[in-house]
C-alpha cells in the first residue's frame, strides 16, 4: 500500500487489526484445548497397552550388518522389498537407537527380516502383514490394479514353513476384518478416517518425492527435461539447447525466402531460485538482453516447481515484476511470457524412474 500514497490505509489498517484480534483470541481459546506435551497423552497410554508385550527385541549389530550386505546384492538386482528405496536422500540420514545404526534405505528390508525371524522362531503357519506402502517393491500389480503380494515375497516366506500369507493396507485390512470378524466393532467412520489418513500420507510424500527430484537434478538435465517437453508438444524444426545465453532455442521457418521464427526459453529451477520479485525482476532482465543479442521473436521464463502450489505465486511475482520492466525499460516490444511447471516421474520406464516436464500453467506474451 506504501506504493500508493494517495491511499488513505488507515482505515483498512484498522479492519485488519480488528479481524487479527478476532483471530488470535479464538486461536487461544483452541490452544487451551490442546494435549500439553508434559502432560497426560491419554492417546499415548492407550497406545502403550495395546502393543505392550507385543513387540520382540531389537536385531543385534550383527545382524544388521548382514542384512546391509545382503541388501546390496538384493537392490542391485532389484529384489524386494526395498529397492525403490535405495536413493542418495534416504542414505544421507540413518537413525541412531540405542547404539544401532538403522539405514534408512533398508528399513523395508529389516522389517521384512523380522517377520521371517518370527516365523522360524515361532513356527507360525499363518501370517497377514499390514502395510501403507504402496511402491511396486511390495505389490504385484498388472493394468494399474493391485493384486497380491510380489511374488518374490510370497516365495521366499512359503520357504519358512509359512503355509498362509496375505498382504493388506490399512483400510482394506479393517474392511475385511468389519466383514469376517462380526466381534470385531469396525465402524464405516474409522475405515473412512483411515483411507482419508493414506491418501493424505502419499501425497505429502509424493510432494517430498518432487522437491528431492528438483534438488537433485542439475540445471542442464532440467533444461533436457523441458526440451524434451518441447519435441513431444510442438512441431519446432530445430531445438537447440545451448551451454551459455539463453538455455534454449527453437527455430521453425515461416516461408519461402527462410524467414524463421526464434523463439527462446530461459529455465529456471525454484529450488535453486526465489520466486520473490526481486529475483523474476532479475530474470527478466536477463531475456531482455537475451532477445536483443539473439534476436529472438519471443521468449518464455519456464520455471521448474516441486508442486501446484507454487504456481499462483509464480503467475504473480511474474506479472509484476514485467509491469515494472514494461515501465523503466525504453523497449516497445516485450514478447516475454511465462510457463509453470514441475518435474514428475512417470514410472513407466520401471524400474529405472523416467522422469518428464509437465506444465501446470501460462502466460502468452
Amino acid at each position: 500500500l506504501k506504493q500508493y500514497p494517495s491511499i488513505d490505509y488507515n482505515e483498512l489498517y484498522k479492519q485488519i487489526d480488528a479481524r487479527f484480534k478476532s483471530f488470535l483470541d479464538g486461536l487461544k481459546d483452541s490452544e487451551e484445548e490442546q494435549l500439553n506435551i508434559s502432560g497426560n497423552d491419554f492417546i499415548r497410554e492407550q497406545i502403550d497397552q495395546l502393543f505392550y508385550n507385543k513387540i520382540g527385541s531389537p536385531p543385534s549389530k550383527s545382524e544388521l550388518d548382514s542384512i546391509y550386505e545382503e541388501g546390496k546384492e538384493r537392490y542391485s538386482n532389484f529384489y524386494p522389498p526395498g529397492f525403490k528405496d535405495n536413493t542418495a536422500e534416504k542414505k544421507k540420514s540413518p537413525y541412531l537407537c540405542n547404539g544401532l545404526i538403522f539405514k534408512r534405505e533398508y528399513g523395508d528390508l529389516i522389517v521384512w527380516k523380522e517377520i521371517l525371524k518370527k516365523v522360524e522362531e515361532e513356527q507360525w503357519k499363518y501370517i497377514i502383514f499390514v502395510t501403507d506402502d504402496d511402491k511396486e517393491d511390495w505389490w504385484r500389480e498388472e493394468d494399474g490394479k493391485t493384486l497380491s503380494a510380489c511374488p518374490q515375497l510370497t516365495e521366499e516366506i512359503f520357504k519358512f514353513g509359512i503355509k498362509c500369507f496375505y498382504m493388506y493396507s490399512s483400510d482394506r485390512f479393517l474392511k475385511f476384518a468389519k466383514q469376517y470378524i462380526p466381534e470385531v466393532d469396525v465402524k464405516e467412520e474409522s475405515i473412512g478416517q483411515v483411507e482419508e489418513f493414506i491418501e493424505l500420507a502419499r501425497e505429502q510424500e509424493a510432494e517430498e518425492n518432487k522437491t528431492d527430484i528438483l534438488r537433485m537434478l542439475s540445471s542442464r538435465k532440467v533444461n533436457l527435461l523441458v526440451s524434451e517437453w518441447l519435441v513431444d508438444n510442438y512441431s519446432f524444426e530445430e531445438i537447440i539447447v545451448q551451454e551459455t545465453g539463453i538455455d534454449i532455442i527453437c527455430l521453425t521457418t515461416l516461408d519461402s525466402l527462410d524467414n524463421q521464427l526464434k523463439v527462446g526459453y530461459e529455465v529456471k529451477n525454484s529450488h535453486k531460485f526465489r520466486l520473490s520479485r526481486l529475483g523474476m525482476r532479475n530474470s527478466l532482465n536477463q531475456i531482455v538482453s537475451y532477445i536483443q543479442s539473439s534476436q529472438l521473436d519471443k521468449a518464455y521464463l519456464v520455471i521448474v516447481i516441486p508442486s501446484s502450489d507454487s504456481t499462483t505465486l509464480a503467475i504473480k511475482s511474474f506479472t509484476i515484476s514485467l509491469k515494472e520492466l514494461m515501465i523503466d525499460t525504453p523497449l516497445t516490444n516485450f514478447t516475454i511470457g511465462l510457463i509453470v511447471g514441475t518435474i514428475i516421474n512417470n514410472r513407466i520406464d520401471y524400474p529405472s524412474p523416467s522422469l518428464c516436464f509437465n506444465e501446470l500453467a501460462r502466460i502468452e506474451p
